[in-house]
């Protein structure tokens, strides 16, 4: 059975998705709201759907490894079942466990990166070295860094975004929020959330 769009999320949880995940052979990652939760080591809220990420050209070898699982590119509210690995530019994936047909499992979000550098798929200007965009936790599960988390959530603020940002932001360091407030001044020029940075801005 195909799933609708509407349909609900599975709740899982990061210790349950390594297991699930633990045969892809390339990097892989957890983004949203629960990569937040990871950095500041505690639940800080409920989540809906599981967010996690991979580099784009490593995209195809990523779908190959899950064959057990129904993957459909979500694009403009529609969904498109993926049977060659090619995913249409702009975006993501939501997938399920073939077992599992009544929930979707996961969303997985592309990032780019060009010559070890990671792009911000939303503004180019933006970047980092791809080695600087990740942080490992205890138990091994990789996680998107919380500025650059941020940065994604700040193009339209919900209630739940707000209070990421205000949760988040006391546990980050000069240098990462200065980072975030450069960023912010690329790609959001004027965005409130400036002004509750702090720290010299490195280079972007």
């Amino acid at each position: 059975m195909r799933l609708s769009v509407e349909a609900p999320w599975s709740g899982l949880e990061p210790a349950e998705v390594a297991q699930l995940l633990s045969g892809i052979n390339r990097d892989w990652w957890v983004s949203g709201g629960w990569a937040l939760d990871l950095w500041l080591g505690r639940s800080t809220r409920t989540h809906g759907d599981f967010d996690i990420g991979c580099w784009h050209d490593d995209l195809p070898s990523v779908l190959v490894s899950l064959s057990g699982w129904e993957c459909y590119a979500a694009h403009q509210g529609s969904l498109t079942r993926l049977g060659d690995g090619r995913v249409p530019a702009g975006s993501s994936v939501w997938m399920h466990r073939r077992e599992r047909s009544t929930s979707w499992d996961l969303q997985l979000m592309p990032e780019d990166r060009w010559e070890l550098r990671w792009r911000f798929r939303r503004d180019a200007r933006v970047t980092l070295p791809a080695q600087e965009t990740l942080f490992t936790t205890d138990s091994g599960i990789r996680v998107l860094r919380p500025e650059i988390q941020l940065l994604y959530k700040a193009k339209d603020v919900r209630p739940r975004d707000q209070a990421d940002f205000d949760e988040v932001v006391p546990s980050l360091n000069d240098e990462r929020q200065g980072w975030l407030a450069e960023s912010l001044r690329i790609v959001h020029p004027g965005h409130p959330w400036i002004f509750r940075l702090r720290g010299p801005p490195p280079e972007v």
